[in-house]
């Protein structure tokens, strides 16, 4: 008399089957309505049935975290238009940095922080103001997470300096991009930095067709020029 055999748990091999036969009337199902004109509705009905019967969850595009600024990584940091956005929630409530303009340069591989000077120093002086200094400590508190590379540029307006302590606008422009830098790197800024003085040189920049006064008020500025981490900056 044959052995019967001996029974055991059921086996799991249909829900491979069941699996593959969901699949395969999906597909015919999304076959047949790429067929058909588009009933909004319609397909909004189905695509909920079928999110509830299947578990689909849609993802959708996070907003950025402007809150804590420690969410800042250095991955993100590359991407300069995510770092343009999160400076920019911060800057409005800044009572210094929200007259501060950025702009990302068109090749997409550097964004400019432009400061007026008049925020930051005394007229013909290269030390940092109380209030200018809190506010570069406050970009640096911003910019302490990322890595990089940093480029701070001094300018000032054509006026030849008479008398005070410097000899010229490439002095006063240099010292005040190394007093900003300083203050950046006290704030535990670890990025790559370095300082350079334009003096008057970049002046012909300012749009052409606006007042001279205001043409020498644009004039007289720092730029904090941020580049992508993955590349090396050229100078600006």
């Amino acid at each position: 008399m044959p052995l019967r055999k001996k029974s055991g748990p059921p086996s799991d091999a249909w829900l491979v089957t069941f699996a593959d036969l969901v699949s395969l009337l999906i597909t015919f199902f999304v076959l047949l309505f790429s067929m058909k004109n588009i009933n909004t509705q319609r397909w909004q009905d189905i695509r909920g049935a079928l999110s509830g019967a299947l578990a689909f969850e849609e993802i959708n595009q996070q907003n950025v975290d402007t809150d804590n600024i420690e969410t800042i990584n250095i991955t993100q940091a590359d991407d300069l238009t995510y770092l343009k956005a999160i400076l920019g929630q911060r800057f409005k409530s800044d009572d210094v940095l929200k007259e501060a303009t950025m702009v990302i340069r068109d090749r997409g591989d550097e964004l400019r922080i432009t400061v007026p000077s008049r925020l930051l120093f005394k007229t013909g002086s290269a030390s940092l103001m109380p209030q200018g200094d809190d506010a570069i400590g406050r970009l640096g508190d911003m910019l302490r997470n990322i890595d990089n590379s940093i480029i701070i540029a001094g300018h000032t307006d054509p006026v030849p300096i008479q008398g005070g302590v410097y000899e010229s606008n490439w002095e006063l422009s240099m010292l005040r991009a190394v007093g900003v830098l300083k203050k950046l790197r006290a704030t535990g800024v670890v990025s790559p930095m370095q300082a350079l003085g334009y003096a008057d040189s970049r002046f012909d920049m300012i749009q052409s067709d606006l007042p001279v006064t205001m043409r020498y008020l644009k004039a007289r500025r720092v730029e904090i020029i941020i580049g992508k981490a993955t590349t090396n900056q050229r100078l600006p």
